[in-house]
């Protein structure tokens, strides 16, 4: 016997942080399997364990993102090494992707650059 697919209410939520929508620009890299290119993104969603980036690419689940974060105003700069847990088309030509901080954002990080 099969049991109905669940719907999207039913869904249990599993993130462990609370997301903070706020629009940064930053840059990021794959760094494995190899260092590659550069790339610009804009933050969807951030919280001290992740984040969402808006990316002109898809980069594949597993994928390590050395990843700089930028206050709207330059002043402040945060890197960090992103886990890369899903990622899906945007409908705009980028890619939505999502991943775990390798170390947390402190609250006062989070604060500054939500600010």
């Amino acid at each position: 016997m099969t049991s109905p697919a669940a719907s999207p209410s039913s869904r249990i939520e599993r993130r462990q942080a609370v997301r903070h929508t706020c629009r940064l620009i930053g840059d990021c890299r794959p760094v494995t399997p190899a260092i590659g290119p550069v790339d610009r993104f804009a933050t969807h969603d951030l919280s001290r364990t992740g984040a969402a980036l808006l990316c002109p690419r898809p980069y594949d689940k597993g994928t390590l993102l050395e990843i700089e974060l930028r206050s709207s105003g330059h002043s402040i700069a945060c890197r960090r090494l992103l886990l890369v847990v899903h990622q899906r088309a945007s409908g705009d030509g980028q890619w939505l992707v999502g991943g775990l901080f390798y170390t947390e954002l402190s609250p006062d990080e989070l604060h500054a650059l939500c600010a």
